[in-house]
């Protein structure tokens, strides 16, 4: 997986690239890291898929987990994705079926992906 955060600071020079806060972008690099076919990731690796060092993989999935994105599972010594996470998620796809009715034909399962 590409460090998108990496990419995304040096994506150019303009304003809005340099105004990119590193911390809160490679936090959305972990959490882009789960998916429907790996849904329990360690600091391990976790750190590989977003090439960070681990140390600051095991601080940002700590701040994660308390505040709710993710949750730990200390049997596994894993992660998944936590309550708030997906309430983010439930979110979106309530927005985007605010702007795509049913009947639409836009709205369908194409552009329209549920959990």
């Amino acid at each position: 997986m590409v460090q998108r955060s990496r990419h995304l600071y040096n994506a150019s020079t303009d304003s809005s690239a340099a105004e990119v806060i590193q911390v809160i972008s490679r936090a959305f690099d972990i959490l882009r890291c789960f998916n429907s076919r790996t849904i329990r990731l360690g600091n391990r690796e976790i750190a590989e898929r977003c090439n960070l060092p681990r140390s600051t993989v095991s601080r940002l999935t700590l701040t994660l987990t308390n505040i709710g994105q993710l949750i730990y599972l200390p049997a596994d010594q894993k992660y998944r994705v936590g309550p708030q996470a997906l309430s983010l998620a439930d979110a979106l796809r309530d927005n985007a079926e605010c702007a795509y009715p049913p009947g639409d034909r836009l709205h369908t399962s194409e552009h329209v992906t549920r959990p």
